[in-house]
């Protein structure tokens, strides 16, 4: 298994012993396999209540943030947060809310 940073990975070596005749194909396959993805388990209300309230608190210090929701990955956090409770976010007829 590769590790999530791709500074830690040599590509053009491990093309070399696997099937991919570029690195770059490589590339892509690791970050399609790592990209972001939505949490498996939906965020409860309360949850949703501390990410806010945290953030109003901490402005962007995601560090911070995760520290004290430590029981949920700073992924999803971050994804919850930019992609559902963000207030500037506009939702409108083709967002879901």
């Amino acid at each position: 298994m590769l590790p999530s940073d791709p500074a830690l990975i040599n590509f053009v070596e491990i093309a070399k012993i696997t099937e991919f005749t570029f690195p770059i194909d490589l590339y892509k396959e690791w970050y399609e396999h790592n990209k972001k993805k939505e949490p498996k388990v939906p965020f409860t209300e309360e949850e949703e209540r501390t990410i806010k309230k945290v953030h109003q608190k901490y402005s962007v210090s995601w560090e911070k943030i995760c520290q004290i929701i430590d029981w949920r990955p700073f992924e999803e956090i971050y994804y919850e947060y930019q992609n559902r409770l963000n207030p500037k976010i506009i939702c409108g007829r083709w967002h879901l809310r």
